[in-house]
């Protein structure tokens, strides 16, 4: 393996000074005929290409600066144009473009140039020429995986998520590409749509157990033993994905954010898995080999041996184990509002316990200090949701409010005060948070604000949670018992309160969906010698604008029946 990889490195090194200087030549615009020119039958065009991928294995375009680079796109541009209507045509629907390489290595370097200057602009470039590529080559998988990490990195959810849906991911990919879009999809707030696929992944694992044990069963019946453990393993890795629990959890959570009433709330099953996820024998089973990749780092080992890969996997558990506790924390509360007067305390106490698990599970997470993995290698998945949750207020907020409902079932409005100047506090804050959130880095922006909206949704169903515990009991022979006047307008405040803080919400998302997410952009495709595409800029838009108007949606309905609680 030593000696491969020594003369991957020797040939590769013999053709960077040749790589260097035709990129340096292309900076020179005068020089542009003498230096594009294009190889003269399909054998020289693939040993080009065979040049430049080796090249480019040897790390020789990290070391370009942002012109080289931008020269270097551009040649790459052109010899794939040049490729395709030389080599490319009258292929079947199903057949690669011969000169398909060319734009795909443009767009892991567009990738590292938007790296490099902190801007989206490169990012929009390579999802054009992706988007030329598709139309050329319409089963080009590969481009189809970077159109789906792209759009992400633009946190345009609804965008890839059509994408994977045109893979027409089945079977066992269902887990193994999963991983692409379903654990980021719902940080764009891309509720409906992706609830089919939540629904057929979850279907899939489910069919699991039944079809594992029919293979078992016929494995006896004909003798072949020596499958038996190939089963077995089989059978574990499915039921034991870390990628089927987290789906598991968000497609209830996702469920919370529909909830407009107190009885939909309490048609939700909160009980994936019976709660009985064995941490220990968790097993990520992406595949990230899938993706063409022509990093440095690929000759020290598959990607799911890196040490970033293995750190997302441990920052995802973490992740998971706080959306479990936000979920039994739920339970416990609708357990609460359903409970009778003798049972109650037991349901408190329940809600204590795990709110005291949560917030100890949060504070050691904090002093980890996980860090986000790198994003300078485009194979590698977007960084874990973890540290969008940890930055958002959940356990802070959220606590609070269960306060609230703890103390107006117990019956103890004494504390009330203290707890409801602690939520407005708390709330105040939220939307400090929210206002003051940066809009350079949409990805981020999106789930930061995403987890925002999350939080008020979970809030306001305690909201309706306090009311069902405090309204007025129906008696036995008839006659309404008086309700808690104090409880009550403890609760009308922290309506109140709620539904102002949501609205200011909304209006400052509002104006966020309609800030210019593409400035300049036409010079920039220009200056590479590119036309510009205006499908992939509309679809952009079009997820920002969709997104926020599912939030609007969401948040004005939150609105309307916290109005008419506090009336």
């Amino acid at each position: 393996m030593l000696i491969k990889n020594r003369t991957v490195f020797q040939i590769g090194q013999r053709c960077r000074d040749k790589f260097n200087q035709c990129a340096s030549d292309l900076v020179d615009r005068k020089k542009q005929e003498e230096t594009s020119s294009f190889e003269n039958s399909e054998h020289q065009m693939q040993r080009h290409l065979c040049a430049l991928q080796l090249s480019m294995l040897c790390g020789s375009h990290r070391n370009l600066s942002a012109d080289h680079l931008k020269a270097l796109i551009t040649a790459l541009s052109l010899h794939y144009q040049h490729g395709y209507q030389s080599y490319g045509k009258n292929l079947l629907s199903t057949d690669l473009g011969p000169s398909d390489p060319y734009a795909l290595m443009a767009a892991h370097v567009l990738y590292n140039l938007a790296q490099t200057e902190k801007s989206s602009d490169s990012v929009i470039i390579a999802l054009i020429l992706l988007e030329n590529l598709l139309k050329n080559s319409p089963s080009n998988f590969h481009a189809k995986l970077l159109v789906i990490r792209l759009y992400h990195t633009l946190g345009c959810g609804l965008s890839a998520h059509d994408m994977y849906n045109n893979l027409d991911v089945k079977h066992l990919q269902l887990d193994s590409l999963g991983y692409i879009t379903l654990r980021k999809v719902t940080n764009d707030w891309i509720v409906f749509p992706v609830f089919n696929s939540f629904d057929l992944t979850l279907k899939f694992f489910s069919s699991n157990y039944k079809d594992s044990s029919d293979h078992l069963t016929f494995s006896y019946k004909f003798g072949s033993f020596i499958k038996l453990d190939e089963f077995m393993d089989f059978r574990e890795r499915l039921n034991n994905s870390l990628h089927y629990t987290l789906v598991a959890i968000d497609t209830i959570i996702l469920s919370f954010m529909e909830c407009g009433h107190i009885e939909s709330l309490y048609s939700i099953d909160i009980s994936p898995k019976d709660n009985k996820i064995e941490w220990e024998s968790l097993r990520d089973n992406h595949d990230l080999s899938v993706c063409v990749s022509w990093d440095p780092e690929i000759i020290n080992g598959p990607p799911e041996d890196w040490p970033d890969t293995k750190a997302l996997f441990e920052q995802d558990v973490i992740f998971l184990k706080l959306r479990t506790s936000l979920l039994w924390s739920m339970s416990s509360a609708v357990d609460i509002a359903k409970s009778l007067d003798g049972t109650r305390q037991k349901h408190i106490q329940t809600l204590r316990n795990v709110l005291s698990e949560w917030k100890h599970l949060h504070d050691q997470t904090v002093l980890q200090n996980f860090v986000p993995i790198n994003q300078g290698i485009l194979t590698l998945p977007l960084p874990s949701r973890l540290h969008g949750a940890l930055e958002a207020p959940y356990i802070s907020l959220i606590s609070t409010f269960f306060e609230l409902l703890i103390t107006l079932g117990s019956e103890n409005i004494d504390k009330s005060s203290e707890i409801i100047k602690s939520i407005e506090e708390e709330l105040c804050s939220l939307v400090k948070f929210v206002e003051d959130n940066t809009l350079k880095n949409k990805r981020k922006s999106m789930e930061l604000v995403v987890n925002c909206v999350e939080i008020v949704c979970i809030c306001y169903l305690i909201c309706l949670l306090c009311n069902d515990v405090i309204k007025p009991l129906q008696g036995k022979k008839g006659k309404k018992k008086s309700g808690d006047t104090r409880s009550r307008d403890f609760l009308h405040t922290v309506a109140w309160k709620l539904k102002d803080d949501i609205s200011i919400i909304s209006d400052t998302l509002q104006q966020w969906a309609d800030s210019s997410t593409t400035d300049d952009i036409n010079s920039k495709f220009e200056a590479l010698n590119l036309s510009s595409s205006q499908n992939v800029v509309e679809n952009v838009l079009s997820s920002y604008n969709i997104a926020n108007k599912e939030i609007q949606t969401v948040l004005k309905s939150k609105i309307k029946v916290l109005t008419s609680l506090t009336g």
